[in-house]
């Protein structure tokens, strides 16, 4: 079953990663992801992801603001935590001019990515955290 749908997301032209993501669920997705940018400061996020110094006190507190939202907040309203995690963290690995721009449809554009895209897919990301874990 995993293979046709694996099958089914690569001819809709979806990451493989999203493939779980139900589209009613997409605008859910969108708000939660919105809240974290909204309530953390974005730059010492992509500074880390780009491994330049960043204030490691403001980065804890990032981080505890983050699981709040996505590990309880979201996670309440059906959304997975993971899938969640690595759509907000494929926004500090993108280009910081280009991801402003698809700010307001972050979900969308993370699920339907262009090859080649300025950003990681879902499953690099997804590797990278479990790598960093």
């Amino acid at each position: 079953m995993r293979i046709f749908k694996s099958l089914i997301s690569k001819v809709r032209g979806i990451d493989p990663f999203f493939e779980e993501v139900k589209k009613d669920q997409i605008g859910l997705y969108q708000h939660y992801f919105s809240k974290v940018i909204r309530s953390i400061d974005v730059d010492t996020e992509t500074n880390w992801s780009m491994s330049k110094p960043i204030d490691n006190e403001q980065f804890r507190k990032d981080e505890t603001i983050m699981e709040e939202i996505i590990v309880v907040e979201a996670a309440t309203e059906g959304l997975s935590p993971a899938i969640l995690q690595v759509i907000v963290h494929q926004y500090f690995f993108a280009d910081v001019y280009q991801r402003e721009m698809d700010q307001e449809q972050w979900v969308k554009r993370v699920m339907w990515r262009k090859n080649p895209d300025y950003f990681p897919s879902g499953w690099q990301v997804r590797n990278l955290l479990d790598a960093v874990s």
